[in-house]
């Protein structure tokens, strides 16, 4: 999260954390959040929140960020 950090994110509206699928992010989603104000995404949350909805299911994945949020439940 250092490189974030080092970032001027004062006018953006999202922040997508880059991790390949040897490396979990979600751990990192809902701290980087809280840390930085803005919603976090990674390539492991947005593909988790497409395979759910495509399923007819609610995207919801506690601690996994405000994609896959109890929020994110009402926009199914």
């Amino acid at each position: 999260m250092a490189a974030a950090r080092s970032l001027d994110l004062r006018d953006v509206d999202a922040l997508v954390l880059s991790c390949c699928v040897q490396m979990p992010s979600s751990d990192l989603i809902a701290p980087a959040e809280e840390e930085f104000g803005i919603p976090v995404l990674s390539a492991a949350t947005a593909g988790a929140s497409s395979v759910l909805r495509a399923l007819g299911l609610t995207p919801v994945l506690p601690g996994a960020g405000s994609l896959l949020g109890s929020r994110a439940a009402a926009t199914v």
